[in-house]
C-alpha cells in the first residue's frame, strides 16, 4: 500500500478509473505534450501522479529532443513557463476529466524490501 497514492487520490474527491504515475526523468517532456494534444490525456486518463521535471543536472540547458524535430528548450524559465502553460490547459477545460497531482514518492527506497536483481541470461 502506498499512503502517497492513497492520499493524494482520496483528496482528489473522485473514483479513479485510471491513474498514472509519471516520473520519468525528463522524458515527460516527451510523452505529456503527445497525451495532451492527442486528447487522450484528458478523454482517458482520471489522475496523473507525478513529477513533471524541468532540469535533471545544473546547467543542462538547451535541451535539445531531436526526434521531436529539432524541438529545444532553451531555458529553466521557459521551461517552467511551457509546463504552467500545459498544467493550465487542462485544469482551465471544463471537459477535461484529468486531476493533476504533482509530488514526488520516493519511500520505495526506504521500505525495507531489497532492489530487484539482474536477471542471468539463460542458454537454450
Amino acid at each position: 500500500k502506498n499512503d502517497f497514492m492513497v492520499e493524494k487520490i482520496s483528496v482528489q474527491n473522485i473514483p479513479p478509473r485510471v491513474v498514472m504515475k509519471m516520473d520519468i526523468e525528463m522524458g515527460e517532456w516527451l510523452v505529456f505534450p503527445d497525451l495532451l494534444t492527442s486528447g487522450v490525456l484528458c478523454r482517458a486518463i482520471d489522475v496523473v501522479l507525478g513529477e513533471f521535471h524541468l532540469k535533471s543536472h545544473e546547467g543542462e540547458y538547451p535541451i535539445r529532443f531531436a526526434h521531436r524535430g529539432n524541438w529545444t528548450l532553451e531555458s529553466y524559465e521557459e521551461a517552467a513557463v511551457l509546463k504552467d502553460e500545459m498544467f493550465g490547459m487542462v485544469e482551465r477545460n471544463p471537459n477535461c476529466r484529468t486531476k493533476l497531482v504533482v509530488g514526488d514518492d520516493e519511500s520505495y527506497g526506504q521500505d525495507g524490501m531489497p532492489w530487484p536483481e539482474p536477471a542471468e541470461p539463460t542458454m537454450s
